[in-house]
């Protein structure tokens, strides 16, 4: 998801901020259940396989 907006800054000058987000809702996909039957852990997922909320707020100065 992102957000733009360009602030006109004299004639030539033009300033963009945007705002990003990557996974907002931050659904964690998991991975894959311990397969090994002598581990204590066995069956149970310990793992993401995704990464967490990331979010990211550039400026850009275009002339």
């Amino acid at each position: 998801m992102s957000l733009f907006r360009a602030f006109p800054i004299k004639e030539r000058f033009n300033l963009e901020f945007r705002a990003e987000a990557f996974n907002v809702t931050n659904t964690p996909v998991w991975g894959s259940p311990l397969n090994n039957f002598s581990n204590a852990s066995f069956g149970r997922v310990l793992n993401i396989a995704n990464t967490p909320r990331q979010l990211q707020m550039p400026l850009k100065l275009s002339f």
